[in-house]
């Protein structure tokens, strides 16, 4: 949305059960102009939207939708289709009032007593972690696999899941520690292990 000094104001809603983002995804986020961002939970919807023109689609905004999956959607015009356009605009602003505005997760603060002189320098960072898992779990049957958010099937399950190709078909388990989750494509993760490795591992989102 354009204000009266022609600078572009952009809102970003997303959903899903895990509100953080990964860091490299916030700093792109921050890195548009004026951008406020947005969080609600149970959103589903995709919708992209300015003052001219509403595009309601089944598309997700990533390469992986535009590749290899098939896509639908409308596109609603403003002028040409003033009623439609508005309800569709009204809708996002519900959805936008009901949402909650999130922050860069900030750094956790040195615990007392143990903060470095300023002339002491840190330690180097081992060059093997030995707290990144090696072993993981099949999404869907549990079968022990290489630890890979990116590949988190087994042969077979995969070929299955090959047939549909639905990024977000929930499944049961979570890649890495093998519980109970509603696990995805591209959220195989359970949160607490999500926090844990965020930075261990590439991931689809």
């Amino acid at each position: 949305q354009a204000n009266s000094n022609s600078e572009v104001r952009i809102t970003v809603i997303y959903g899903g059960k895990n509100p953080e983002l990964r860091p490299k995804v916030w700093d792109w986020l921050k890195g548009l102009p004026s951008v406020e961002i947005l969080y609600r939970r149970h959103l589903h919807a995709k919708c992209y939207l300015n003052e001219q023109v509403a595009l309601v689609t089944s598309m997700n905004l990533y390469d992986y939708s535009e590749i290899n999956n098939d896509e639908m959607g409308i596109k609603v015009s403003a002028k040409d289709e003033r009623d439609l356009y508005g309800k569709i605009r009204e809708d996002v602003r519900r959805i936008a009032a009901n949402s909650e505005v999130r922050q860069a997760a900030k750094p956790k603060p040195a615990p007392a007593g143990r903060t470095r002189p300023a002339t002491q320098p840190a330690p180097s960072k081992p060059a093997a972690t030995s707290g990144i898992p090696k072993v993981g779990f099949c999404i869907r049957d549990k079968e022990a696999i290489p630890a890979n958010p990116l590949k988190p099937y087994c042969e077979r399950c995969f070929r299955s899941w090959n047939r549909y190709k639905d990024p977000e078909y929930e499944e049961k388990h979570c890649h890495i520690c093998g519980k109970g989750n509603d696990s995805t494509m591209v959220k195989p993760l359970c949160l607490p292990c999500y926090r844990k490795h965020k930075d261990d591992f590439e991931f689809a989102l």
